[in-house]
């Protein structure tokens, strides 16, 4: 079952909570080694802003179109951005997204990139993610151990990822077929395959269907190598490993 409207609400508050304090124990200027180019200061700023937009799209309650803002190269958000102490910014930034969607409900009609489902359910569904796996990027930053993801965050998070973000967001595959099976606690196996000029995801029978490959994690852990913050290589993988990392090294790329 996907998290509830409620649990999504209370998962991104924690998430970006904790996303600030893993900022607040180093400095602005570290370097973010899971998002190259990036400092602390770029992390917390980018978040912030990921919070305010959807809190706009929410608010907007036009599921047809974004707002012409955020089309616009040029065009800048209707918001100020941080001065030189970011994290009063970022609580405000916090505050907005949980009051909007507390008004809202779950069940608003909202623009999404993704298409389908664009409801305000499912793009707090979407956040939790959000905010989780930059949650885990600032506290690698600081120089800490990043703090797996809540179980039921990263169970729904493969779910979710696999069955709206991937479709709506397949990338390129022109290799040869390829297909390496997904296994975790609490998460259905899914088949992750490259074939047919793209990368594409389902459920499978392991009984019947025997992949190249098949990686078995944690949930938090396909999470963050769905997202391309960990490697194959760190994973429990049995079967060809070099079709496994081929498939999943950064698969959005």
């Amino acid at each position: 079952m996907p998290l509830t409207f409620e649990r999504c609400l209370e998962l991104v508050a924690e998430q970006s909570a904790a996303l600030a304090a893993a900022v607040g124990t180093g400095e602005l200027t570290d370097a973010v080694p899971s998002c190259p180019g990036w400092t602390a200061r770029d992390l917390i700023t980018h978040h912030g802003n990921v919070l305010r937009v959807w809190a706009s799209v929410a608010e907007a309650a036009e599921p047809a179109a974004p707002a012409d803002w955020m089309t616009d190269d040029d065009a800048t958000p209707p918001w100020d951005g941080p001065g030189a102490d970011v994290q009063p910014w970022y609580v405000a930034c916090r505050r907005t997204f949980a009051e909007t969607f507390a008004g809202t409900g779950p069940d608003g009609a909202a623009w999404t990139w993704w298409g389908e489902p664009n409801t305000t359910r499912a793009i707090a569904r979407h956040q939790v993610q959000e905010a989780a796996v930059h949650r885990w990027d600032a506290q690698v930053a600081a120089g800490l151990d990043g703090a797996p993801l809540p179980h039921d965050a990263a169970v729904d998070g493969v779910e979710e990822f696999l069955t709206v973000s991937l479709p709506a967001a397949a990338p390129p595959w022109d290799r040869a077929p390829v297909s390496v099976g997904l296994r975790a606690d609490g998460v259905r196996p899914w088949l992750l395959a490259g074939g047919g000029g793209a990368v594409t995801a389902r459920p499978y029978d392991p009984d019947v269907t025997t992949p190249a490959a098949t990686v078995t994690a944690t949930a938090s852990d396909l999470v963050l190598l769905l997202y391309g913050r960990i490697a194959v290589r760190r994973l429990d993988v049995t079967g060809d490993r070099d079709s496994a990392a081929l498939l999943l090294d950064n698969p959005q790329d």
